[in-house]
């Protein structure tokens, strides 16, 4: 549901508005200067009045809804604010709204007279200007504009039937579904008074109150006040709403529509026959009883008629219900009568009073007028909110609209029972908010924050999903990681959060993913995403299983308690690299099943390998067989040895090289990877890197030692590497599916040199020319996203500084180091990439935590103020009934004058002619005859 009420800019609002029996309309003064229903007489005088508006009614988004200003300030601000609510509607329903995908939904609504045209008429200079005077004013375009906005394919009827409007359009609702005319059905209606501060003018004998003050079936009770609101609900089949998912607040269960025909006083006045059939038949379609009702939420205006000939309809259906008192009750003592939308409006409080399992008291009522007699029969009105009693039967309402000439429907609502509520599970999770303006983020921010403080039991991995998957990615996106839900409203009330980067905006390039190699010693983190993520824990599972079973046995241990067998692991190679290779290759596994797609896989040293498996270049178990016998080779036959990274260039870093074969290997230190722009990558023996630690003091570069105890990408792994030639020569080769970039020279690597025996060997003793390959994705694949992904080897910040010049370029990690969060850090960087509109699956993400979509608060709508300036008296036409004699003939194209009366007024060259309840603009021709 959505809604913007007197006093209440949405459904939460309303809530709080009814329990606390608060009135919604406020008190001013204001001249009656160009409100065109005021009599003359009355024109220029000060009154004080009580006034129901829509707060922000004239403001407009514009640019979400594709309009231009023009189109948006010519079109009546009824259609306007119909179109927001209903996107709001559907989003709170989770139905996303797309121009590119239609939604076979169905619109069913109706709105106040276009009172609006007046102000556009003075600016109507030629058939186009008519053309778009008419389709944005006219009532006949409401539900269509709707449909051809949010691109709903259902049917796109315009309900006008009066103050029952807007239950008529859900009654019709309800039959386009049972009729499988549409899958989901968008009813309600709109009634926005032109202009809307102005309040109700009092004449004796009409159904204004006096002093602007509604209050139902009161004693006090003498008229009622016509205020501005939208409602809308979003229907769905109940077999449908549930297998999809949804939350659904209750049930329709049943509803009518009639006409009292001609058995009343007057075309205006209500009929209790009418309104009695109605009821019946509305219980009749919901297959209830009288006594199975708890609640009726009655049109109670509030007039010494309409209130009499309401409880003596209901007096005829409840009247002989035993053993309980139904409740009544009337929204209007709150937001007054809606008009267009009043139906809409008491059914959307009845949908709340079934679902909060509360009976609202009704404002403005102290005492029920004797004349109802209400004291003592099957009817009250309660004057405080009610608790619905606990029972083993389903509680109903009942909602009643009635309409000046005649038209009454009737709905009967069901309670839906919730579900069971599960503990909270208290995981990590990634909430996004998005929109087009740091204002709405603001808001959005904001309304949640408010929301979740008010509803602390709710379920974050709930809000999550709901706010991921069920509203419209925008131009923004903000993420945020949190823990619980109070983590998340301290971070959505801190300022620093909202703070949007000029590279959030726009589509991001292709993605690479960086694999690492064994060169951290600290390795302790990816256990915890085995226990997290299915699709994380499936990969290992599976490499687990091809493995020699000692080191199977082995690794399974780590996974229970990294820390405890760290040590362990980290010292063989034949246990290290197999275990970075399935951690590496679980990550990237799982990051595709999220959406992730990359377009080039770059492997540093060790991450080669898990590259062309991860692009089908060959199968997980030849991959591992590979890699347990690289790290036994390299712990059995590799010399002791050392390694470094120094801030130079490969060029600055040749002058560092020491290759002297007569002092042995401990003398031997050379470049072994050319890590980006400036880092160098030096491996050798022990001795000679402890040399060129000294050497490079004294020059004053920078350099970090490295854990690693073999000098690999030297000569000095010949005697490692030499083997896995052989091993390479049994394995059955693929073209990569994906783009591998090597980094022995920095080609893409395709089935003929992965094919080659002597690849795998130099791999070993050559330098990593990791830059070169980052180049090339950049360069040939487009790549602008970096993500280092496996457990930490610093990737990401090599490929930051190779970049550094380069604005696109973002580099990323998914894990962190030791120590830190694992699910937090790897959240946190896929809401890094959904801010930069890299896509995500959503629904793949949430698929562990088994979540609800849930109501939260919708898309904060505020935009610009739209509103064509109010013609002065010589442009407002006065109504009036011009003799039938002295009618002139209608303008070609405007239909025949008939009985009806035309009212004609120039201004320049222009002609508006009003017929009926319908203001045409037709040209005016000065020399024209038919003028």
């Amino acid at each position: 549901m959505a809604g913007s009420f007197p006093g209440a800019q949405n459904i939460g609002e309303l809530w709080r508005l009814l329990v606390n029996k608060r009135q919604g309309l406020a008190r001013g003064r204001e001249s009656a200067e160009g409100c065109w229903w005021i009599p003359n007489a009355r024109q220029d005088s000060e009154r004080e009045f009580f006034s129901g508006v829509v707060a922000d009614a004239y403001r407009f988004e514009a640019d979400f809804f594709n309009y231009s200003d023009r189109e948006a300030e010519w079109t009546d601000p009824q259609q306007r604010l119909l179109l927001q609510c209903a996107f709001a509607a559907l989003e709170s329903a989770g139905v996303v709204a797309s121009a590119t995908k239609p939604t076979p939904a169905g619109v069913f609504v109706g709105g106040e007279f276009p009172a609006y045209i007046a102000n556009v008429r003075p600016y109507v200079e030629s058939m186009g200007d008519y053309l778009q005077a008419l389709i944005g004013n006219d009532k006949d375009f409401l539900a269509t504009r709707v449909a051809h906005r949010l691109n709903l394919t259902g049917p796109a009827i315009t309900v006008q039937t009066a103050c029952s409007t807007s239950l008529v359009a859900v009654h019709q609702a309800r039959q386009s579904l049972l009729l499988d005319e549409c899958d989901i059905a968008l009813a309600g209606g709109v009634s926005l008074q032109f202009p809307q501060e102005f309040g109700n003018v009092y004449e004796e004998g009409l159904i204004y109150s006096r002093d602007g003050t509604t209050r139902p079936f009161d004693a006090d009770a003498a008229g009622t006040n016509i205020t501005s609101a939208v409602g809308l609900l979003v229907l769905k089949r109940l077999e449908d709403a549930i297998a999809d998912g949804d939350s659904v607040l209750a049930v329709l269960a049943g509803s009518a529509v009639n006409n009292d025909g001609a058995d009343k006083v007057g075309f205006t006045a209500p009929s209790a026959g009418g309104q009695e059939l109605v009821i019946r038949r509305a219980l009749h379609s919901a297959g209830v009883r009288p006594e199975d009702i708890d609640f009726i939420e009655a049109h109670g205006t509030a007039t010494p008629l309409g209130d009499a000939v309401e409880v003596a309809a209901l007096r005829q259906v409840f009247g002989k219900v035993e053993g309980k008192r139904i409740a009544l009750g009337s929204i209007k003592g709150n937001v007054g009568h809606c008009n267009r939308a009043a139906g809409a409006v008491g059914l959307i409080k009845a949908v709340l009073a079934m679902h909060n399992e509360v009976l609202p008291s009704t404002a403005n009522h102290d005492r029920p007028s004797a004349q109802l007699g209400l004291e003592q029969g099957v009817l009250y009105v309660p004057t405080e909110p009610t608790p619905l009693p606990a029972a083993a039967r389903t509680h109903r309402a009942g909602v009643s609209s009635f309409g000046f000439g005649g038209t009454n429907a009737h709905v009967i609502v069901e309670q839906f029972p919730k579900p069971p509520r599960r503990p909270r599970m208290d995981q990590v999770q990634l909430v996004t908010l998005s929109a087009d303006r740091r204002d709405q983020i603001d808001t959005m921010a904001q309304q949640l924050a408010e929301y979740l403080a008010e509803h602390p039991e709710t379920d974050l991995a709930d809000v999550a999903y709901t706010r991921n998957l069920w509203r419209v990615r925008r131009q923004h996106v903000l993420p945020f990681v949190a823990k619980d839900c109070e983590e998340l409203v301290q971070q959505l009330q801190q300022d620093s959060v909202f703070e949007l980067h000029d590279e959030g905006r726009g589509e991001a390039g292709g993605v690479a993913f960086l694999f690492p190699g064994h060169g951290r010693r600290e390795l302790a983190v990816g256990a915890r995403l085995y226990s997290r993520y299915s699709v994380y824990r499936r990969h290992v599972d599976e490499g687990l299983s091809e493995l020699d079973p000692e080191n199977e046995r082995l690794l399974r241990a780590w996974l229970a308690d990294p820390e405890e067998h760290r040590r362990a692991v980290c010292e063989r190679a034949e246990l290290l690299q197999p275990l970075i290779f399935l951690l590496s290759r679980a990550t990237a596994l799982q990051l595709m099943d999220w959406g992730v797609q990359p377009r080039a896989l770059i492997g540093h040293s060790l991450g080669e390998y898990v590259a062309v498996c991860v692009a089908g270049a060959v199968r997980l178990r030849e991959a591992l067989l590979l890699v347990q016998e690289r790290g036994r080779l390299e712990d059995d036959k590799a010399p002791i040895g050392a390694m470094l990274v120094a801030e130079l260039t490969w060029e600055e870093a040749q002058a560092y090289e020491c290759v002297d074969d007569r002092n042995g290997a401990d003398a031997w230190v050379s470049r072994a990877g050319n890590n980006s722009r400036r880092h160098v990558l030096f491996s050798g023996g022990r001795g000679a890197v402890a040399q060129l630690e000294q050497r490079l003091a004294k020059d004053g570069v920078r350099y970090q030692r490295l854990p690693n105890r073999k000098a690999n990408h030297t000569p000095m792994m010949e005697a490692a590497a030499q083997p896995l030639a052989r091993l390479a020569r049994l394995i059955e080769w693929s073209e990569p599916v994906l783009p591998v970039y090597s980094t022995v020279g920095g080609a893409r690597l395709g089935r003929d040199r992965l094919a080659e025996p002597g690849y795998w060997v130099s791999h070993s003793i050559l330098p990593v020319r990791f830059a070169d390959a980052l180049d090339a994705a950049r360069c040939d694949a487009g790549c602008q996203v970096f993500l280092e992904v496996g457990p930490p080897a610093g990737l990401a910040g090599l490929a930051g500084h190779h970049f550094a010049e380069d604005d696109a370029v973002v580099a990323l990690a998914t894990l962190p180091r030791s120590g830190q969060e694992e699910q937090r850090r790897l959240l946190l960087t896929v809401g890094e990439l959904v801010r930069r509109h890299v896509p995500v699956d959503f629904e793949r993400m949430h698929v562990d935590d088994a979540p609800k979509r849930i109501l939260l608060p919708s898309f904060p709508f505020k935009g610009k103020h739209f509103l064509l300036p109010t013609p002065g008296p010589d442009q407002v036409p006065r109504l009036g009934v011009a003799p039938q004699a002295a009618l002139p003939r209608s303008p070609a194209g405007c239909g025949s004058t008939g009985p009806y009366g035309v009212l004609r007024f120039r201004r320049k060259r222009r002609t508006l002619t009003a017929i009926g309840s319908w203001w045409a603009i037709a040209p005016y021709a000065e020399r024209s005859p038919r003028s």
